[in-house]
């Protein structure tokens, strides 16, 4: 290849666009509002079920309670739930 084909790329690449549109990408990055807060999800354990209220994605508030059982005794009253996501 010659160098004039090789230039060919660069007679089409305008440099002041470029730098505006880096620069407004680099802006609008920096000005981004984070989250106000990290969210970091709590499961419920056994020990701690009555430390903790749980805001699903209603904004609906619950808590839950906790109770030992044998399983072999309640099996038909067991259901599967499907994940919220």
């Amino acid at each position: 290849m010659s160098l004039k084909k090789e230039g060919m790329l660069w007679d089409h690449f305008r440099f002041v666009p470029f730098l505006v549109g880096l620069a407004f990408g680099f802006v609008a990055i920096v000005r981004r509002k984070p989250d106000e807060t990290e969210r970091v999800p709590k499961w419920p354990h056994p020990t701690t079920v009555n430390q903790y209220v749980y805001r699903d994605r209603n904004g609906l508030c619950f808590q839950f309670q906790s109770e030992e059982v044998n399983c072999d005794q309640v099996k038909e009253t067991l259901k599967d739930y499907p994940y919220e996501s």
